[in-house]
């Protein structure tokens, strides 16, 4: 069994007794959860829709510019970083 620990910052999925025996060698545990803002794309904050909308935009216009896509996982244009900086969660 597991519970939702939604009082740490970010949020935890955690076991509540022991883990259970996969029913398969490979891939044999799955958990299906729902996160995020809200049901449709109109509950998501327009901030974060316009760096997704600028992210998009930058790969488009950069494809076939990198070899290896591998090489620069993550990577957000600038302003696309400024527009998620209210949301994202610091690391000590």
């Amino acid at each position: 069994m597991y519970f939702a620990d939604t009082a740490s910052l970010p949020s935890r999925i955690g076991l509540a007794g022991s883990v259970p025996a996969p029913g398969r060698v490979l891939n044999g545990i799955e958990i299906d959860i729902t996160v995020g803002v809200g049901a449709t794309a109109s509950a998501v904050p327009e901030p974060l829709r316009q760096a997704v909308r600028l992210t998009l935009a930058a790969l488009y216009e950069n494809r076939g510019d990198v070899s290896d896509p591998a090489e620069n996982p993550g990577l957000l244009p600038l302003a696309a970083q400024a527009l998620v900086a209210p949301w994202r969660m610091g690391r000590l």
